[in-house]
């Protein structure tokens, strides 16, 4: 796996360009994907025609495993290599609605491809890259 990445990233209204990052370093509970292949949703054209920058499009990830740490390899049943599906929305997995299922509708929720600017580390929070 490289140290650098590019992706595709909106930086303005109906402006995308590319821009390299650190693929961050995995810890215990964390996880690195190697994109395979990202569809293209409504709202990432959304996002695009807004301007909502910067960030990385794409929340319908395929890819594979590229590092993961021993706590996340033992919660989510996957290993390296291994080719998955990515949720879009996740929880934070420690509140009410965690708890019982509603992640949804946790208060934290994060996601791929929209929730989390591309300037915020560890960057990586949209499909139209490569990790």
């Amino acid at each position: 796996m490289s140290n650098t990445e590019t992706s595709a990233v909106i930086i303005g209204p109906r402006q995308m360009e590319m821009q390299t990052f650190a693929v961050p370093e995995v810890g215990a509970d964390d996880g690195v994907l190697e994109v395979e292949i990202a569809g293209v949703c409504g709202s990432d054209v959304r996002h695009c025609n807004n301007g909502n920058g910067p960030l990385i499009p794409g929340h319908e990830i395929v890819g594979h495993i590229a590092d993961l740490g021993p706590v996340a390899e033992d919660a989510w049943g996957v290993g390296r290599g291994d080719r998955v599906v990515v949720e879009a929305t996740f929880g934070c997995g420690s509140c009410e609605q965690c708890g019982t299922g509603n992640y949804r509708l946790c208060q934290v929720r994060r996601g791929y491809g929209g929730r989390v600017k591309a300037d915020q580390p560890p960057h990586l929070w949209g499909a139209y890259g490569q990790y």
